[in-house]
């Protein structure tokens, strides 16, 4: 579904956010780095006033979007993108769009923000990608439909460089949908961005990253790091893997470095997920436990971030 845009006057969204929350004078505002889907900075609470003094200043449209799934409950919303972004004096980032909260969905909305989390995999790439796209549609299987009807038109040159993209479900076969706020390192697209030049840029960078991400410790490889943290270890303190799911919102397998602290706590040196290992790689490893008489433990019931 490509993004439409009304062009109201202030009058006219006045009227609209007041039928938004209309015993209110007040509204949660998520300050987005993207007119065209929610990227979100941080949250504020902004008065009528204050949210019409803004966008009289910047200039504005009126965007698709009618629902927004915000702390994991789907709220309605008024989504604006602003003709002129502003620097947000506490984060120091560029604000372009503005998604207006208001009570959680009762009814039908008309078009609802869908965040989809998809594992992309390409035959020259030992590394496959994760990564979230944004699509607006009126439900959720609309939502899915617009998903693989925009893959499928992807023209490839040849079989080789076809990329694979898989939806990362649960175990009920429930695709895992995202909040909109975007990490550091996530990838992020717009369904109408998503095209075969940006996922292998993508690919590149993530290798390029993946490759180099030992060299600031010294280490040439995620084997290395892993001795580095065995040769550290003392009497009280001994490392063991831990492989299991991240969390129920992001159910991918990790390897985990941890010990148990002096209460018995668990603490963790670092995680790597096992989906963006290559077989050799998590081979090497394995072994190296096995060398050094070290367990692994693996947990098939729960999450490690409960």
């Amino acid at each position: 579904m490509k993004m439409t845009y009304k062009n109201l006057n202030v009058s006219e969204l006045e009227q609209r956010l007041k039928s938004l929350l209309p015993e209110s004078n007040e509204f949660i505002v998520e300050l987005s780095l993207d007119g065209d889907g929610p990227t979100i900075v941080c949250n504020e609470v902004m008065t009528l006033k204050n949210i019409i003094g803004l966008v009289e200043k910047q200039g504005f449209k009126v965007n698709d979007y009618t629902g927004i799934k915000s702390n994991g409950n789907m709220r309605e919303c008024i989504g604006i993108i602003l003709d002129k972004p502003f620097i947000h004096e506490r984060t120091n980032e560029s604000i372009e769009g503005l998604f207006i909260l208001g009570n959680s969905c009762d009814g039908i909305t008309t078009n609802v923000l869908y965040s989809f989390l998809i594992r992309a995999e390409k035959p020259d790439s030992i590394h496959p990608i994760l990564f979230s796209v944004d699509i607006v549609a009126k439900d959720i299987e609309s939502a899915k439909f617009s998903f693989f009807e925009k893959i499928n038109s992807f023209k490839y040159p040849s079989k080789e460089e076809k990329i694979s993209f898989i939806p990362v479900t649960y175990e009920n076969g429930d695709w895992v949908e995202m909040e909109p706020e975007e990490s550091k390192d996530e990838i992020r697209f717009g369904i109408d961005s998503l095209t075969l030049e940006k996922m292998n840029v993508a690919f590149k960078v993530y290798s390029e990253k993946y490759n180099n991400q030992f060299k600031d410790l010294n280490v040439e490889s995620l084997e290395e790091f892993v001795m580095s943290i065995f040769e550290d270890d003392s009497p009280e303190q001994k490392s063991y893997g831990y492989i299991a799911r991240w969390s129920e919102d992001n159910p991918y397998w990790s390897l985990f470095i941890v010990c148990d602290g002096v209460e018995g706590e668990m603490l963790c040196g670092g995680d790597y997920p096992l989906n963006l290992m290559d077989k050799k790689e998590l081979d090497n490893v394995l072994s190296l436990f096995s060398k050094q008489k070290k367990k692994v433990i693996v947990n098939t019931d729960g999450y490690f971030i409960d």
